[in-house]
């Protein structure tokens, strides 16, 4: 699992230094692909897989799943860190998550999204601010964030 949040700047061949907790966390060679709202998401092998396996799936003949597996797929690519802790971000990459100097990393789990600073920015301030989460968060974990999970006795499961 990947948390948190650093910015970095692409160097002049495209290259972004990935941040030391995120090669910790991920084992390389990640997959780099097409990421919601504009971003690209670096994938660590294992859960690249679990996509890939969800994914082959689903049929070949569904417009949705088409739509889906060439999203996903048609982008994708793996890359390696070299000594400096580098990885080449192709330029398909870069355009279409409008990526030029400034990034920011994000942690989400089992999966890193890489943002234009600007970008994301933008998207914080209009789709993260405090009423937002918090109807989000009552709507997907209505038990509360920090509450613990409940649990079932033997008599309620029967």
């Amino acid at each position: 699992m990947y948390s948190g949040s650093t910015t970095h700047n692409l160097d002049s061949k495209g290259r972004l230094v990935l941040p030391v907790k995120l090669r910790e966390a991920f084992e390389a060679p990640y997959v780099l692909t097409r990421g919601f709202s504009g971003c690209i998401a670096l994938y660590p092998p294992a859960q690249w897989q679990t996509i890939l396996d969800k994914l082959g799936r689903i049929a070949d003949t569904d417009k949705k799943a088409l739509a889906l597996r060439r999203f996903y797929m048609g982008a994708a690519t793996e890359v390696t860190p070299d000594e400096a802790g580098r990885v080449l971000i192709p330029k398909y990459l870069r355009d279409k998550a409008e990526i030029q100097g400034d990034v920011v990393v994000i942690g989400n789990g089992n999966v890193a999204e890489i943002w234009s600073l600007e970008k994301w920015n933008g998207y914080d301030d209009a789709e993260l601010n405090d009423d937002k989460v918090i109807e989000f968060a009552n709507e997907l974990v209505p038990e509360g964030m920090t509450n613990p999970l409940p649990t079932q006795t033997l008599n309620e499961e029967r």
